[in-house]
């Protein structure tokens, strides 16, 4: 058995929230025998990742790199860029026979509602989704991306250290606009934040999509819903729990789900220390999610 103590990962972010289901993701996909868990301990609020095998550090860096580069096949979109498909044409997607395939189709959208794209009527995707062209900035482009990792040190000190040092945003790379980071208003600024790439965590942001990844979204009459995903009143908020018990994918997701996450209504899950409420909002012609504050009362 190993445990990691992960002090990069901040309860705060919802990126740093996906990036955690992200890890435990890829050890799953790479290692199917492993037994991984995480949990947040300490007064800070860190989680811990806990591999019930006899291992090194070292072989769970290298598994999270074949981890991230499995999801190659299933995230190969064809070159195309937005999630428009039109119903028949999403559910051919279905017809692979690849369960990994199948998870990334079933992740990214759903045809039960349907929503107007430039080239007509199609599929409506997850709330997941903030990148609709702006900026040409497209979501299945990004994802695309996601898995294209090399297996070099360098590679692997870049995800070590998203682990287990304080993120940096140091350069521009690939962002999927889920940390409070992404968010560049015209106030206080000296120059225009619409033009030229921001400057992010690309390690970080890919952990986060492969986290996305295992929170398909199911509809309810109205609308697209997904786990960690509501709405309070007219506000779309994210909303997800700091948990103090071993948790597996599985797990986590059964508690994003949870009544209580999402809305306050019942009790309190086992485990749950607090709950953490982002805003989804639109800046400019962008979107971009808030600071997850602490939900009153949880």
């Amino acid at each position: 058995m190993i445990r990691i103590r992960c002090a990069g990962l901040v309860p705060e972010r919802l990126s740093a929230v996906l990036a955690l289901i992200g890890v435990q993701r890829a050890l799953a996909v790479s290692r199917p025998s492993w037994s991984v868990r995480s949990w947040w301990e300490g007064n800070d609020a860190r989680p811990v990742l806990e591999v019930d095998t006899p291992t090194e550090q070292a072989d769970v860096w290298e598994a999270l790199l074949e981890g991230i580069r499995a999801h190659a096949s299933a995230l190969d979109f064809g070159g195309r860029e937005a999630a428009d498909y039109a119903r028949a044409e999403w559910r051919a997607l279905f017809d692979t026979g690849d369960a990994l395939r199948g998870e990334v189709i079933a992740a990214i959208g759903s045809d039960a509602h349907e929503r107007e794209w430039k080239a007509g009527t199609g599929l409506q995707p997850t709330p997941y989704c903030l990148m609709y062209g702006q900026g040409h900035q497209h979501f299945l482009k990004a994802l695309a991306q996601v898995p294209r990792v090399s297996a070099s040190p360098e590679s692997r000190e870049e995800f070590t250290r998203v682990l287990l040092e304080p993120w940096r945003y140091d350069r521009p790379g690939l962002s999927f606009r889920w940390d409070p980071a992404d968010d560049r208003r015209y106030a206080l600024r000296a120059d225009d934040p619409s033009k030229g790439a921001s400057s992010g965590n690309e390690a970080a942001n890919r952990l986060a999509a492969l986290g996305m990844l295992s929170l398909a979204p199911l509809p309810n009459e109205r609308e697209l819903l997904a786990p960690g995903y509501t709405r309070r009143g007219r506000q779309a908020v994210f909303a997800w729990p700091v948990w103090s018990v071993p948790s597996s994918v599985r797990g986590i997701r059964a508690l994003m789900r949870h009544p209580y996450v999402l809305t306050g209504d019942g009790s309190a899950p086992a485990g749950v220390r607090e709950v953490r409420v982002a805003e989804r909002r639109s800046a400019g012609k962008f979107m971009v999610v808030s600071p997850g504050m602490l939900r009153n009362g949880a």
